[in-house]
């Protein structure tokens, strides 16, 4: 693995990973069996440690630097607007604290990814770069604002702005060319030549009327 090549270098890390990756030991307890702020670990003759920490969701780390044992205070806001204290190990809440910019977009992309199956493949690309698109402009609107909108009202926001832009309001004055365009006329310079028949307008009757009659 990377981080052990790294220990031998003495070069220390730590970083969030996939609970589904191979080699990640499989000792640990199950997600339904954590409560919020419980966290269980797993210490690797080399000195790598695989931490699973729960709050809302659960949250696997892989650290060469931190005590697994080591747990800190940490305050997250409920529904209601309140804050509660709860236990975090001391390895997560550092990979928090120095979370790196594309690993914190990526945890915002996560929140409300538009991203849905499909049998197109280009359908998932194209939703990527719309999610990215929208998260890094949240980005840049969080640096120009101080107290801006959460990105949850952010998107809602863009999707507002995205429908109403140029809507055409049906009792406007239709325009000289959409009234000419719906009438049924002969071109004056429509060429006569090598023609099978000749369009004339005529009046609106039926022209079996009379046979119906016989």
């Amino acid at each position: 693995m990377l981080e052990v090549d790294e220990i031998k270098k003495e070069i220390y890390c730590c970083g969030t990973v996939r609970s589904s990756r191979k080699n990640l030991p499989n000792n640990l307890k199950n997600d339904n069996k954590l409560t919020r702020g419980e966290w269980d670990w797993f210490t690797r003759r080399e000195m790598l440690t695989c931490v699973k920490w729960k709050d809302k969701a659960v949250v696997t780390v892989l650290s060469t630097i931190n005590a697994p044992t080591e747990s800190v205070p940490v305050g997250k806001r409920e529904k209601a607007g309140t804050i509660i204290q709860i236990n975090c190990s001391q390895t997560v809440n550092d990979y928090r604290r120095c979370m790196g910019d594309v690993d914190r977009a990526d945890m915002l992309k996560s929140y409300y990814a538009i991203d849905r199956k499909s049998r197109k493949w280009w359908h998932r690309l194209f939703w990527h770069f719309i999610d990215t698109a929208l998260v890094n402009s949240f980005i840049i609107y969080k640096q120009a604002t101080e107290n801006g909108l959460k990105l949850k009202d952010f998107r809602l926001e863009v999707i507002s702005g995205l429908v109403s832009i140029n809507r055409l309001k049906r009792d406007l004055e239709r325009s000289p060319f959409f009234e000419n365009s719906c009438k049924v006329h002969v071109p004056i310079n429509l060429r006569t030549d090598q023609a099978k028949y000749m369009p004339v307008h005529g009046t609106n009757k039926n022209c079996f009327l009379e046979f119906h009659k016989k």
